[in-house]
């Protein structure tokens, strides 16, 4: 359908979440995008991708499996946001 580098993708365990809308028209599926992690269609019909969410620079992720509702007009999917520190841990005794 379409064409997206391996490197877009992410995964839940060893298998990449997408998720047919009930009129067949859409495939959605996360997509990296940076440090954040959008919501992207794949036309069923001609294969052109659209991005549904536009989370821009923040590190968010879809934490769980994406679903449609069941006409079709909303997608539902838990998002989280990430961050993260390095820290030095001084004198620790083991």
């Amino acid at each position: 359908m379409a064409r997206i580098s391996w490197h877009r993708l992410t995964t839940v365990g060893t298998r990449v979440q997408q998720v047919i809308s009930p009129d067949g028209r859409w495939l959605a599926l996360p997509l990296g995008d940076g440090v954040a992690v959008n919501i992207w269609g794949v036309s069923t019909t001609d294969g052109k991708l659209q991005r549904f969410t536009d989370f821009e620079n923040r590190p968010v992720f879809i934490s769980r499996r994406i679903s449609w509702s069941p006409d079709g007009r909303f997608i539902y999917a838990a998002v989280s946001e990430a961050e993260s520190d390095i820290v030095l841990f001084d004198g620790l005794k083991f």
